[in-house]
């Protein structure tokens, strides 16, 4: 189920929106998918001034290469039923990774709630890092997405190291780019470098969730920011739990002497 934007007309873009983002970078419990939606119900409850909560990829579930297609999760099941009325009753959109029910290979998929309780789309992981290919069928359409009166350009974790995907979107006219994440040891730096990057190669702001704590093998390093259009940080978590709150202008008109957009010439790459 999805519901994407294409390219926007001139006029639909570069309008102003203030935006109260809430990022909740906190550590899952392994298989738990009810006890992570409880989780995500006591942030909406403490947060209900929000317009935006995200929280890290797969959080639904835990970050697991093992017996995926047991956690699996349509967007009409009971769960996600739940996490909609949530969201309807808060006036709250959300942003939360799950597994996503597609039999022996699920996507590893973000969900993404208006605040009015509909499902505004459902971004399926397109550049599976590692192990993940090994169990995730990777998705195959990168789409804006409508949140209220913003246009969101989704990506999870890997993604964000490669240019090109933040770069289409950004020609649909994204106004923000939400990256999740289940980023761990060694390559915090990388995403730290990445998550600039993105933001200023298009000159949209970006926020980016990642996760803490450890699974398996793994130990994440959280450090979800919030980077501006010109590639600042403006907040930045550190490596453990925590809750962060931001204001954010989103769709704002980037002047054309460093709107990298605007100087493009397809015809020489």
């Amino acid at each position: 189920m999805k519901r994407g934007v294409h390219s926007l007309p001139e006029e639909h873009r570069h309008r102003p929106t203030s935006l109260l983002a809430v990022l909740a970078q906190l550590e899952p419990v392994p298989r738990r998918i009810d006890e992570n939606v409880h989780r995500v119900l006591s942030i909406l409850e403490e947060h209900h001034e929000a317009d935006l909560i995200v929280f890290p990829e797969l959080f639904l579930t835990g970050y697991t290469s093992v017996d995926v297609w047991e956690l699996q999760l349509s967007v009409h099941s009971q769960p996600i039923e739940v996490l909609q009325a949530a969201c309807r009753g808060h006036q709250t959109a959300l942003i939360v990774g799950f597994i996503e029910q597609a039999g022996l290979r699920p996507y590893n998929s973000m969900l993404m709630i208006d605040k009015d309780g509909t499902i505004a789309g459902v971004y399926q992981k397109t550049h599976l890092f590692g192990g993940e290919a090994e169990v995730f069928t990777p998705g195959d359409n990168l789409e804006c997405v409508k949140l209220g009166a913003i246009t969101v350009a989704p990506l999870t974790c890997f993604d964000i190291e490669l240019p090109e995907p933040a770069r289409k979107l950004a020609n649909q006219g994204a106004d923000l780019i939400i990256s999740i994440a289940a980023n761990m040891d060694p390559y915090y730096d990388d995403h730290e470098l990445a998550g600039r990057a993105r933001a200023l190669d298009n000159r949209i702001p970006h926020i980016y969730v990642n996760r803490p704590g450890s699974e398996g093998p793994f130990d994440f390093v959280g450090g979800s920011r919030v980077i501006a259009a010109n590639g600042k940080v403006l907040s930045q978590a550190g490596r453990g739990e925590s809750v962060l709150s931001a204001e954010l202008t989103c769709g704002a008109r980037v002047e054309a002497d460093v709107d990298y957009l605007s100087h493009l010439r397809p015809e020489l790459y």
